[in-house]
This record gives structure tokens, sequence and C-alpha cells, in this order.
């Protein structure tokens, strides 16, 4: 007969402070002891399984024996999450709410990999130990599972190019004067609701489809003045090159001076970047055809860069490389109802920045380096 105390497999058991009887997986005894009989039932709830029902439970716990201290709990959390994130006999029997979050995630991509495991438990981990500024910081990414320069224009004529414009509150007036070089200016709304600018950019995708002009062009609100925006950049978009621009792939960067890596990423985005693309979107119409066209595997976005900021300028052949569906299933993608704002590392338009040039050029998902006068006309 065993110990009351004992699983067939030697696990400890223990009583939890509401009666439950959790185990202790043998991997995990010393990052569990200091918390063993004291704040491990809630503990193990919060940060292995982010049940956020038992985050007052267990950080009041926390707070009142010094035994089991915050850093004591999240490491045991840690350990346990990856041990037993798909269950195991020794192991703590998960809540329902992360069962049926694991169900809806298993159906949704077949099976859950190991990969999208790992990926998913450095995201909860970041979650559970930083305070997230954008946004409602208790909302969790998987609760429900972001000066006109010079005036001189050496091509003045935009009569074949679209410029749209993603306005959340600029004054937009500075486009008046592209406009009056003959392009045709589309004012979208944008907002952190709807991906800030990338949705904004997408409506303008889907609306245009099968009207839109040689090169269509991309920016923010207040372009002329961003901090990203090069100082000519008016002069930069009437100099845009239709044919160099399709041999450079059809797509460019206007922010040159602003190149980023996962070293620059905020909170867990470059673990959030991959999960996304590997795991959470990959049954996606928009993401199938991406992954198809380019041949994208599970694990290219592990290393990533690009041009930050979203403004660029498409050529049309390569926006009709993809059908319609592929813009409307993105944009049903970006317009998800989401707790999450601007600031926040979970922001969609975030996400976006380091996609676009993935969409139109394909690999290396690393953006290559290359210069305005790639794309321009010779001045």
């Amino acid at each position: 007969i065993l110990p009351d105390n004992t699983t067939a497999s030697g696990a400890r058991i223990f009583r939890g402070r509401e009666g439950h009887h959790y185990p202790v997986p043998g991997n995990c005894s010393g990052a569990c002891g200091p918390c063993v009989g004291k704040c491990y039932d809630d503990c193990v709830d919060f940060f292995a399984f982010n049940d956020s029902s038992k985050e007052q439970a267990c950080k009041g716990c926390v707070a009142e024996d010094n035994g089991c201290m915050r850093k004591e709990a999240a490491a045991c959390g840690r350990c346990i999450g990856k041990v037993c994130g798909n269950g195991g006999p020794d192991c703590p029997q998960q809540p329902p709410a992360f069962v049926s979050v694991s169900k809806a995630v298993a159906r949704q991509r077949g099976r859950t990999s190991e990969h999208c495991v790992e990926l998913r438990g450095e995201i909860q981990e970041w979650e559970r130990e930083h305070f997230d500024a954008g946004g409602d910081p208790t909302v969790s990414f998987f609760q429900g599972e972001q000066h006109h320069g010079r005036q001189h224009l050496m091509h003045a004529s935009l009569a074949n190019t679209d410029i749209a414009v993603a306005r959340s509150r600029e004054d937009t007036s500075w486009s008046q004067y592209l406009q009056d070089k003959g392009a045709r200016v589309t004012v979208e709304a944008a907002s952190s609701a709807a991906s800030d600018e990338a949705g904004a950019f997408l409506r303008f995708l889907v609306d245009n489809y099968d009207s839109q002009r040689n090169v269509s062009v991309f920016l923010h609100g207040h372009a002329p003045t961003d901090w990203h925006s090069p100082g000519d950049l008016l002069d930069m978009v009437s100099r845009i090159d239709p044919d160099k621009l399709l041999k450079l792939g059809g797509y460019a960067s206007l922010n040159l001076g602003q190149y980023r890596d996962q070293g620059g990423a905020v909170g867990a985005q470059d673990a959030l970047t991959q999960y996304r693309m590997d795991c959470l979107w990959k049954d996606r119409l928009w993401v199938k055809l991406m992954r198809k066209r380019w041949g994208i595997q599970d694990g290219d976005f592990s290393s990533w860069a690009g041009y930050c900021c979203a403004q660029f300028a498409l050529h049309r052949d390569t926006v009709r490389s993809y059908p319609k569906e592929f813009y409307q299933s993105l944009l049903e993608t970006l317009t998800e109802p989401h707790g999450w704002g601007h600031d926040s590392y979970k922001s969609l338009g975030r996400a976006m920045e380091y996609l676009w040039h993935v969409i139109f050029t394909g690999k290396p998902i690393r953006e290559k380096h290359y210069a305005e006068a790639d794309f321009t006309y010779d001045v």
C-alpha cells in the first residue's frame, strides 16, 4: 500500500490550500520545493497554466509567505508548464480554461506541436512577469485566443500613382501636394482596434484591387514629419520608378534609415511572431497562400528583420500576384476583436511591420538591405 502522499511512480502529492491534491513532477521537485504545501496549488494554476482566476489567490499567498516568494512560484510554474504542457501521469490536472484553449488551438492546426507549445510558454512566461504598456495590462495574448523636405520634384507627374494615407487624428492636408502632382489620394481611418495603419492599408488594397494604379504608396497620417520618415520623403515618392520597383520585387520600404531585427523586439514579440505564423494563423487562407508561394516552413520565422514602421511602395503586378481573397483574409485577421493597444508588443500593426516584405518578396525573412536608388529615377 502506497503512502497517501505518493503516486505509483513516486511523485509527491500534497494537499493545496483549497483541499486539492496536486502532484509535484520529479523533474520539478527542486524548483517547486519552496512552495510545496504553501502556495503551490493556486500558483501552479496561474504560472503554469495561465489560469487568470487564480492570479489573486496566488499573489496573495506569495505576499503572505516569504518561504514561497514570487520568483520561486514563477520558477516552479515555468518548470511545470514545460514538463506538463501536454499532461502526464505525475502532472497537476490542467484547469478547464487551459484545456479548452489547448483544444481550440489543436483543432485549428490539427495537433499541438512541441514547437508551438514552447513558443506559447515563452509568451506566457513573459506576460506573467512583466507589465505590458499597451492597452489593458490584464489582457493576456491568449485570453480569447498595433517639413515636406526638398520642394524640387525631378519627376513631378504622379498620374499613375495611388497614395493611401492611414489617418488617426493627424492633419493630412500635406497630401494635397501629392494630389496636385496627379496622385490619387485616399485617406483611410486607422485605429489600434483595427491594427493601426495595417488595417487601413488592407482596406485600401481590398477596395481598390480591381482599379489600382501602376504604383501604390502607403503612408502614415503625419508622414512628412514622422520620426522614421526620411527628410525628402515626398520627393522620394515623386521619383519612384515602376520598372525599378518591379525589378526589386515590387515592394520597397520608404523608411530606409530604420532597420530592426530581433534584438529590438518588444516584450515577447519574438516568440509571438513565430507563434502567430507557425501556429495561431497557420490555417488562415492568407498564410497558406503566402507559405505556398514562397516555400515558407515552420521555424523560418525564428530569425526575422526588416525596415520598420510600415511606409512602403507596391507595384500593381506584385499586389495582383495574390487573389483578392488573400487580402480579405488578412484583413479579417487584423480586425478581429482584441484587448490591446498601439503600444503593446501584441499589437497587430507592430506584427505587420515585419511581415509586409515577406508577403510580397518572400525569403529571406530577414529583409535584404537596399537603397533609394534601387527603386527611384536617377536624379
